[in-house]
């Protein structure tokens, strides 16, 4: 990956959670994001992305502002992404017997791999963050 996403997993008492995306995106990362979520092309694959991942039972998370920031307006279509701060989606698997058998790995592998679409729009709409002299 290039530094503009990343992938999680986390296994405890409450069960498995996998994850994938952005977090804590720097300011250019968030110029950038609302942008590409702003274009008709681009801003319609991802949400079409996020609407197949919810589908399958993921949650979509990441820090959102109260509002739509300018100079987007309010009435987008895609208002809600417009004010994200960061984008990921999430799977929690219930604890289960499973879990401590070689069947979790491959559960976990395919999870991740539902990810690659969001990850692969990430890295190519938003990218790493870029040194403040070449922003």
């Amino acid at each position: 990956m290039d530094g503009s996403s990343g992938l999680y997993v986390q296994l405890s008492a409450d069960g498995l959670y996998v994850a994938g995306g952005s977090w804590r995106m720097e300011s250019d990362q968030v110029a950038r994001l609302r942008a590409a979520v702003h274009d008709d092309a681009s801003g319609s694959r991802i949400a079409k992305l996020l609407k197949a991942l919810e589908r399958k039972g993921w949650s979509i998370g990441g820090e959102r502002l109260v509002r739509v920031p300018r100079p987007y307006d309010a009435d987008h279509p895609r208002a809600d992404l417009l004010r994200a701060k960061s984008l990921s989606a999430g799977y929690a698997f219930e604890p289960d017997e499973w879990l401590h058998e070689p069947d979790c790995l491959p559960k976990v592998v395919q999870a991740w791999r539902d990810l690659t679409p969001l990850l692969d729009w990430l890295g190519t709409n938003v990218g790493p963050p870029r040194p403040a002299a070449t922003r």
